[in-house]
């Protein structure tokens, strides 16, 4: 079967997407399941993945993407099956902590960007590096480089992520100061709708993770608080 959507299975994929962008997660898996029913194309099933992470489905989740990865790469499409790669470390490190799995999809994905001159995606292999790396230094220096290339390339989403490891970092060091305004800056800019929902998902991780760090669980309520529309509106 040709991978590439029919007009048909491509109208039910965008129908999902948008359903995504509301927070209706059962509306756009019930979107995904129905395309990949008419037409297995690795978009649906990537969309797929991405409802079931939302709707707490993370091992599922972990299988579609991988179906898609394996998909794009039938295909010939690097740059969307290094994107899944990277979704893949994401999920291995933070929802599952098994860091093997991870490290192999994040060398996948850089092998992949190297090998196709994939250069958008460069900074979010450094970010994903930052993000799973438990040396707060190492972790400090690709988010600064991730940083640099996201200015550069006027990626918003990747900045405040890179805003937000860089904080982090700089609290792993203990540099309280210094770090938590960076912190505090990246989950303002992306509650505000300055980067997508994966990018609200990762800064109030480092949010919160910092906070618990530095035993500031005072400044955790008030951002619980500041939330609430975000939680009320997508889970």
């Amino acid at each position: 079967m040709d991978t590439h959507d029919t007009p048909q299975s491509a109208a039910i994929v965008q129908a999902g997407l948008e359903a995504m962008g509301r927070g209706a997660w059962e509306e756009a898996r019930s979107a995904f399941e129905h395309s990949l029913r008419a037409d297995e194309s690795p978009e649906a099933m990537f969309g797929l993945a991405v409802a079931l992470w939302w709707l707490g489905e993370t091992r599922e989740s972990v299988r579609c993407l991988i179906q898609a990865y394996a998909a794009f790469r039938r295909r010939s499409d690097p740059a969307q099956a290094a994107g899944a790669a990277l979704e893949l470390c994401f999920l291995y490190h933070e929802n599952l902590g098994n860091h093997a799995a991870a490290a192999g999809w994040v060398a996948r994905a850089a092998r992949l960007i190297d090998e196709f001159d994939l250069e958008p995606l460069r900074g979010r292999v450094l970010l994903i590096k930052a993000c799973c790396c438990s040396d707060p230094d190492q972790s400090e220096a690709w988010a600064r480089q991730a940083l640099r290339l996201a200015v550069e390339a006027g990626d918003r989403d990747l900045e405040l992520c890179a805003l937000s490891e860089i904080g982090a970092a700089l609290i792993a060091k203990g540099t309280i100061d210094e770090g938590m305004p960076l912190v505090d800056e990246a989950l303002a800019g992306a509650l505000a709708g300055e980067g997508q929902l994966d990018t609200v998902v990762v800064t109030s991780c480092r949010m919160m993770e910092s906070c618990n760090r530095c035993a500031d669980f005072q400044r955790a309520v008030q951002w619980v608080r500041a939330m609430d529309r975000f939680i009320e509106r997508y889970g």
